[in-house]
């Protein structure tokens, strides 16, 4: 246990000298932003929320690029960064092959630990020796070798779909950047924010560390699962063991049964008078039972016919659905609830989302293969004139696929 311990915290020393290392070596890389020309500067607005000063820095001769972002709001919420950044970045951008440049965008996305505030800074530099460097209040939180990370970003600015197209015209230098804006962009970060960035950077440096002691874990329980295997070969031996003495049981035991079937014959000979007499009372029951049937079977029948229906909705929804791409990108994942009402004509009336706080994305995949699923499926003709309504729940998981959750309801026998 102690040598586990030892290994465990060696692990974890190495793991901070080498995580220094790296920031240590990106420090050397930041661009000097004095040196560089301004392109062109411009504000981000969405839904009339004034977020950011945007600015493009670019120096011809190094090469050397920086995307600079100056927070206007009083608080820009970690909730609300993800969801502006996750829509921009995937309108602009295919999914990447570098699963380093994917990681760094997941990172990007997950940046803030805590709300933004007004004047806090996020810088994003394409340095003269090709690494793309984020930094938040002057503190280096994320790294990635070449100019890909660095261009997907852009591309939300630039691309093929920017915010609109005045802000893209403007990073672009059509028109002169505003005093006003130059000024916002020079003025100094506050001490107590860089403090709180290199707070957010160590918990994240906390968080890399628990990974690897988690793997660390994960060794020990394979060894134990070993271990394991060993203990269920030693009891499946035992199991054996008992297994024969059971048989041994079992045969006396027989033998007392075969004593027994002797007095049920006698006893059966009795309960044979008994029958007979009770024959007579049970053919009056069987008339009344027999309406009573009929009655039940109509109504078991709509009820077969609905379930049926909304079977087949189901099963085809769950066969049709596909797990967006960004949706796995950005480890998109949960439950989906749509309240369906399709009328009595087939046609869908309404599919009302019951789980707001899920994806737009994994709601809008199960909401286009239900309403595929209700013009393709025909609505029996069996089923009275009356609406269907039922909820339609699909759960994405990205470990495996999900199972149908209701089975094909059983025909009654009744039903030709």
């Amino acid at each position: 246990m102690d040598r586990a311990l030892f290994s465990l915290s060696g692990l974890l020393k190495i793991s901070l000298v080498m995580i220094s290392l790296i920031f240590s070596s990106v420090s050397s890389a930041e661009i000097n932003r004095s040196s560089n020309h301004l392109i062109g500067t411009s504000i981000y607005t969405d839904l009339g929320v004034d977020y950011y000063v945007a600015a493009l820095y670019r120096n011809s001769a190094t090469s050397e690029e920086e995307m600079l972002i100056k927070v206007l709001t009083n608080r820009w919420s970690t909730r609300r960064w993800r969801s502006l950044w996750q829509n921009n970045i995937a309108i602009n951008n295919e999914v990447s092959d570098s699963q380093e440049v994917n990681q760094a965008i997941i990172d990007f996305i997950y940046l803030p630990e805590a709300s933004f505030k007004k004047n806090d800074e996020i810088s994003i530099q394409l340095t003269s020796e090709n690494i793309t460097l984020i930094s938040v209040n002057n503190v280096a939180m994320i790294t990635s070798r070449g100019d890909l990370l660095f261009n997907m970003l852009k591309s939300t600015w630039l691309g093929k779909f920017p915010p609109s197209r005045i802000f893209k015209e403007n990073l672009q230098g059509q028109k002169q950047s505003k005093t006003n804006l130059v000024s916002i962009l020079n003025q100094p970060i506050s001490e107590n924010r860089s403090q709180l960035a290199i707070q957010w950077k160590d918990k994240k440096q906390s968080k890399q560390q628990a990974k690897q002691v988690a793997s660390q874990v994960e060794q020990k329980k394979a060894e134990e699962k070993i271990a394991l295997e060993k203990e269920e070969i030693l009891a499946r031996h035992a199991e054996e063991k008992r297994k024969a003495e059971q048989a041994k049981q079992l045969k006396l035991q027989k033998l007392r049964e075969a004593a027994a079937k002797k007095k049920q014959q006698e006893l059966a000979k009795k309960r044979e008078l008994e029958r007979k007499r009770q024959e007579l009372a049970q053919k009056r029951e069987a008339a009344k039972r027999k309406k009573q049937q009929q009655a039940a079977q109509k109504k078991a029948a709509q009820q077969y016919w609905a379930k049926h229906y909304q079977w087949q909705l189901v099963n085809q929804v769950y066969e049709s659905v596909k797990y967006p791409p960004w949706a796995k990108q950005f480890k998109q994942q949960g439950l989906v609830e749509i309240k369906v009402v399709v009328g009595e004509d087939g046609s869908l009336i309404s599919a009302e989302n019951q789980t707001p706080d899920i994806s737009d994305i994994l709601v809008q995949e199960v909401d286009k293969r239900l309403k595929q699923a209700v013009s393709n499926i025909e609505r029996p003709a069996q089923l009275a004139k009356a609406q269907t309504q039922f909820v339609l729940s699909y759960e994405f998981h990205l470990r495996k696929q999900p199972a149908l959750p209701i089975a094909e309801p059983t025909k009654p026998s009744f039903i030709k």
